[in-house]
Order: C-alpha cells, then sequence, then structure tokens
C-alpha cells in the first residue's frame, strides 16, 4: 500500500500538468488542472476557477502603467481609455454568432468589458475631488439596461450603471457596515481562496449535506483562509511596497 502510494505521488510530482501549474503564479496565463485533482468532484478538474479574472486585472494594470509612462496628462488618458473601450465594446460583433473569446482588434470580450469597469473605476478617482458618483443614477442606468434588448448596447448601460453604483455604495459613509480598521481587507483572499475551499470540502463529501451547511462551512473556513493571508502575506507585502515609494 505505500509503495502504491509513493509510486502514485511520484507521477503526480512528475506529471507536467503538475509543473505547469507553478506558472499561475505569474497570473499571465492561467491552467485551472492538477493531474486527478477534484476529478470526481460535482464540478470536476478545476482547483482554483477563481484565477480565471487574474490575467484581465494584469492587463489592466499594465494598460493603465503605459499610459502614465506616456506621460498623457492623466484625466486625458483615463477619459481617452473609457471612450474607446466603450467604442470597441459597442464595434464588437454580436453574440452569437461570435463568441466573447473572438479577439476584435486583437480584444476578446472580457478583455474590454472587465477594462471598461477598471477604466471607469480610474476615471471617478482622478476626477473624485469635482465629481461624485451617484447611487440613485447608477441604480436607474442598472434598470434600463434590464429593459433593453440583450446587445452590447446593453451590456455598456449595465457596466456604466453598475460602476457607478458601486462607487457609490463604497464611498458614501453610512451605506455599508464598516468592520475595525485593524482587521485590514479580507475581500480579496475571501474570492481567492473561496474556490479551492469549496472543491476541498465537495472532495470529502460535504457538498451532499445540503446549500446552508455547504455555505456556512465554505464562508467560515474560507474567512480564517482570507484573515491569514492578510496578515502573513498581503499586509507585509503592502508594507514593503510603501517602504519603496
Amino acid at each position: 500500500m505505500t509503495h502504491h502510494h509513493d509510486a502514485a505521488l511520484e507521477t503526480y510530482l512528475k506529471h507536467p500538468h503538475t509543473f505547469a501549474y507553478l506558472w499561475n503564479i505569474s497570473a499571465w496565463k492561467i491552467q485551472y488542472a492538477l493531474p486527478g485533482v477534484f476529478a470526481t468532484n460535482p464540478v470536476p478538474v478545476a482547483v482554483n476557477g477563481s484565477l480565471w479574472s487574474l490575467p484581465y486585472e494584469i492587463s489592466c494594470y499594465l494598460a493603465l502603467t503605459t499610459l502614465w509612462l506616456l506621460r498623457i496628462p492623466r484625466r486625458a488618458a483615463v477619459t481617452g481609455a473609457v471612450m474607446i473601450l466603450s467604442d470597441l465594446l459597442h464595434a464588437r460583433p454580436p453574440m452569437p454568432p461570435a463568441t466573447a473569446f473572438d479577439k476584435y482588434w486583437g480584444v476578446d470580450y472580457y478583455t474590454v468589458k472587465l477594462g471598461l469597469f477598471f477604466a471607469i473605476g480610474a476615471w471617478f478617482s482622478l476626477w473624485r475631488a469635482k465629481v461624485k458618483p451617484s447611487l440613485w443614477l447608477g441604480a436607474a442606468l442598472v434598470g434600463v439596461s434590464l429593459a433593453m434588448n440583450h446587445s452590447h448596447e446593453q451590456t455598456a448601460v449595465f457596466v456604466f450603471g453598475f460602476s457607478v453604483f458601486v462607487l457609490a455604495l463604497g464611498s458614501t459613509p453610512g451605506l455599508l457596515p464598516k468592520l475595525p480598521e485593524k482587521m485590514g481587507d479580507w475581500s480579496y483572499g475571501l474570492y481567492l481562496y473561496g474556490f479551492p475551499v469549496q472543491q476541498v470540502l465537495a472532495m470529502f463529501g460535504l457538498a451532499s449535506a445540503g446549500v446552508a451547511a455547504f455555505a456556512i462551512a465554505s464562508t467560515a473556513i474560507s474567512l480564517v483562509c482570507a484573515g491569514l493571508s492578510w496578515f502573513l502575506v498581503e499586509k507585509p507585502a503592502l508594507a514593503i511596497g510603501r517602504s519603496n515609494r
């Protein structure tokens, strides 16, 4: 039994997919599978589906850095980015027959859509002294988008409306409960660790315990992981970044 276990472990460690998975640390090209891991889960194979967003986030940071290096006035640069991404979204071929991963002018649908969310946030950040996002305007635009027929125009209205709504919700004092500042920000850790925690629980059979029990257990464990991530990884890393400014 021990020999069989050792042979299986050796096969796993030598599998090319196991080594390739380490490249996920680059956050540029994501591999979701590890050989044999979670193969019989309700959502099979994927170890951490939450990683799908990382390449798009990195692309946004690189694009913003490039705009800054070009020495274009920052407000003009970000306003231009919002306009260009809006035009690209409007000009894309309809889906179907096109798919979200078909590239148009060198970028796919998610690059344009998520980039527009990011650019709108950057725009409000740069203009925050003069322009405040309106909760009611955001809600109204989201409502209008829900009444529209499915199209890229509908998506654009939703992106603008939802961006404004979320920014207003987060920046208006008293609208959301606030955690003690000493706890830090666990949100990103909760997002990243939630998926693998759920996969592990499903592997041990908790998926059959019902939605409520599964949700409570996965949320509690994911919060522990997120807290540890904040205090052991994210907070120290941010401190290093600030000290190098």
